[in-house]
């Protein structure tokens, strides 16, 4: 019996073992970081500015009002925490203030950031992943079309090693009326372009009896419509339309990545830097008023678990010293 209870510990002592044994760099990090610095209409479908002056339509549009919306959330191993903002006006700054969950928000997670992550532009996280917190943040400053727009959504997370789970999630939304003061006669047409950081890594690794998982995705679309004015005023602005919507491939992006097992590592990259411009011609008629919707959005998820096979072997271990304890317990 006592040559039994021996072996029972050895695998027991086997099977912890090789959870245990799983390589420090074995994780999970997803990054979806989108910051739009620019927004005005170019003068061409390459995104040729407009000459600076007053022929500019950039300089000539008025914002008569805007509503701006903001959330962001993060949520680690079940401990959740968010954030929100609303502003009317215009030109008004909106900032749901960043929220971070998980152990390493006070100090990993900061350092990481350059010891600041609220409304962060400029710092990146990359892989591998070194920390455990969730992270999402808005912000927006400056008038909806002119170029001098930001507006920024982050999604972070990261899980070092298992059992850790977390995500984080972040949406923009600015609404607002454009109105112009040009003279009659003084119609133009032009196109929308954009300038802007879409921050966009994922990474997964694992080690044996571990699966690590990593998804995440972002969004950017602009929604011009022409809302007052003659019919076929109306009508014209895209020539055949009254409304027109610009969603660029580049500031749209989505992918989910898993490792298991000891598989190795998965990377994934679809960062984009630099200006976007539509190809259609946009139509504006002098006297007709025009609205404009921007929505903006990041959000990444985050697991790094142990295999099934591995948890199952730890119950029936576990299961197993349980009994050997009963029997010792019954035959005194």
């Amino acid at each position: 019996m006592q040559l039994k209870h021996t072996k029972l510990i050895a695998a027991i002592g086997f099977a912890l073992a090789s959870i245990a044994s799983a390589p420090v760099h074995a994780g999970a990090l997803a990054m979806s970081d989108l910051n739009i610095s620019s927004l005005f209409l170019a003068s061409t479908s390459t995104g040729t500015p407009f000459t600076p002056g007053p022929t500019d339509p950039n300089s000539s549009i008025v914002i008569a009002n805007e509503l701006r919306r903001g959330a962001a959330g993060a949520d680690y191993n079940g401990v959740s925490v968010s954030s929100s903002d609303l502003k009317t006006g215009v030109g008004v700054t909106l900032d749901a203030t960043a929220v971070c969950a998980g152990p390493s928000c006070g100090t990993v997670a900061g350092s990481l950031y350059g010891g600041n992550y609220e409304n962060n532009t400029v710092t990146h996280v990359a892989p591998p992943p070194s920390a455990n917190y969730a992270l999402g943040d808005v912000y927006i400053q400056g008038t909806a079309i002119g170029g001098a727009i930001k507006g920024i959504t982050r999604s972070d997370a990261a899980a070092v090693n298992p059992t850790n789970t977390g995500g984080s999630s972040a949406t923009l939304l600015n609404t607002a009326t454009l109105t112009s003061n040009f003279t009659v006669g003084t119609s133009f047409a032009g196109y929308l372009s954009a300038i802007g950081d879409a921050y966009f890594r994922l990474q997964v690794a694992s080690g044996a009896q571990e699966s690590a998982t990593a998804t995440g995705g972002m969004g950017w679309n602009v929604t011009i419509r022409c809302t007052n004015g003659a019919a076929s005023a109306c009508s014209g602005l895209t020539g055949t339309a009254s409304s027109y919507t610009y969603q660029p491939d580049e500031f749209n992006l989505s992918d989910s990545i898993n490792s298991s097992n000891g598989s190795g590592t998965v990377n994934v990259d679809k960062s984009f830097l630099g200006q976007v411009t539509s190809l259609q011609k946009l139509n504006f008629v002098a006297g007709n008023t025009y609205s404009l919707t921007i929505n903006q959005s990041s959000n990444v998820i985050v697991t790094s678990l142990p295999e099934p096979g591995s948890l199952a072997l730890v119950g029936i271990s576990m299961l197993g010293l349980g009994f050997a304890g009963y029997r010792r317990v019954k035959k005194g």
